[in-house]
């Protein structure tokens, strides 16, 4: 049973959890460029002028100091400025925080990357591989937790109306229907697997399972869990899964383009709704944050796991995080595609080769994106932590966008040994 709401419970659960004070190591280099600075600040003020995206926000850190910061356009069309505290839909950099949480519990102890999920949530012990010919059969070897991390898990995801299954996941709709992260995970665990744990990889509903596996192992729901654990230790106080009514004129409109390529809003509830009480909290896409605030966690990522004096995971913990995942039998099936330079790290795609890419990037660069354009990278080779957020649903015919892309080469650009 998952205990939730009382403060009490949650102390009780969390108190030798908490994120431990740690000795702040001497920050390194911290030189950036001025100028080429100035010439990212007007690269995202054209793209604003051009209708590219009603507004930019965005903050750059190199060793543990902010080196720049800036916002281009507005929040919403005729509204106030756009800035780095306003509030956006983050979407899938929520999967980055959610491992964060599962690797707390990896150090305490109480779980490991090997353990087969269904331990925890016997309803995904029930899942089967579902066959060419529509039959099904037991999978090969259970999910483990490692896999709900990486998308080597087999579980579907909303997005794919090509296939049978693919379908069968959009028509199952939990981010619509389900009352509870409890609830959700129960409907995908009736859902069939696309194959075996491991095989392959695909984009998934896995961390939102993962989520589901927090709370049974601390007994304290996720969205309490993670503010007492990484949101709060990291004063990350504008992070969540729901916007209170007292912040709501500072959520960024979505945009996506009208028939006339001129910015039209959206709903920007694929996800949930962020203004619904109901919405449940999902671990893979569920979150609001603001640049100012998720800059905080890429800068204890950067750090090896601490922040200011506070550890939120041990160097060893983020080493295992942001190292390749991807099995050796599935590295060769890649080979010759472009994620053959890129490994799968746990809820972070890392830089293996970064010769072969076509932007700046350091060996060990790791980073993640959201579905409406928010976007983070690591840089550990030039002490870099830097986010970058707009809000903006592409149609499926609009090619992808390079917001990350630009905003990395120019910020590594900037950099000053």
């Amino acid at each position: 049973m998952v205990l939730a709401g009382a403060s009490g419970l949650l102390m009780l659960a969390c108190s030798s959890a908490h994120a431990e004070p740690v000795e702040q190591p001497n920050p390194g280099p911290t030189a950036m460029s001025e100028a080429r600075l100035a010439a990212l600040d007007a690269e995202f003020a054209r793209r604003v002028r051009e209708g590219e995206a009603a507004g930019y926000a965005y903050i750059i850190a190199r060793n543990g100091q902010i080196m720049h910061s800036g916002a281009a356009g507005v929040r919403t069309l005729g509204g106030p400025a756009m800035s780095e505290n306003t509030l956006f839909r983050i979407a899938s950099m929520t999967k980055p925080v959610t491992s964060v949480a599962v690797l707390r519990l990896v150090e305490q102890g109480k779980l490991s990357l090997d353990d087969p999920v269904a331990d925890f949530l016997p309803e995904i012990d029930a899942m089967q591989v579902r066959q060419p010919d529509g039959s099904t059969r037991p999978p090969a070897r259970p999910i483990r937790v490692r896999d709900l991390l990486t998308h080597l898990s087999g579980i579907g995801y909303r997005f794919d109306e090509e296939t049978a299954l693919g379908r069968e996941y959009v028509v199952a709709a939990p981010y619509e229907r389900a009352a509870s992260l409890e609830e959700a995970v129960a409907m995908i665990g009736q859902r069939d697997l696309f194959f075996d744990p491991g095989s392959r990889f695909l984009y998934s509903y896995g961390l939102d399972v993962a989520g589901r596996l927090i709370e049974v192992v601390t007994g304290v729901t996720f969205d309490a869990f993670l503010r007492a654990e990484i949101f709060d230790p990291l004063a990350m106080h504008d992070t969540g899964f729901l916007v209170p009514p007292e912040k709501r004129e500072r959520l960024a409109t979505v945009y996506g383009k009208n028939d006339d390529a001129n910015l039209s809003p959206r709903r920007g509830d694929v996800f949930g709704d962020p203004l619904n009480p109901a919405t449940w909290p999902s671990g893979g896409a569920g979150l609001i944050s603001t640049p100012r605030d998720y800059i905080r966690f890429a800068m204890m990522l950067e750090n090896g796991g601490s922040l200011e004096g506070v550890q939120v995971l041990s160097p060893a913990s983020l080493n295992l995080m942001t190292a390749d995942h991807m099995p050796r039998a599935l590295r060769e099936k890649v080979a010759g595609t472009p994620l053959e330079a890129m490994g799968l790290g746990l809820g972070v795609a890392v830089t293996l080769a970064p010769q072969q890419g076509g932007t700046l990037s350091g060996r060990g660069d790791f980073g993640w994106g959201g579905y409406y354009d928010t976007q983070f990278f690591v840089s550990p080779e030039y002490g870099i932590a830097a986010v970058i957020m707009t809000q903006y649903e592409k149609s499926p015919d609009e090619p992808d966008r390079d917001t990350l892309e630009t905003f990395k080469t120019l910020t590594l650009a900037a950099v000053v040994r």
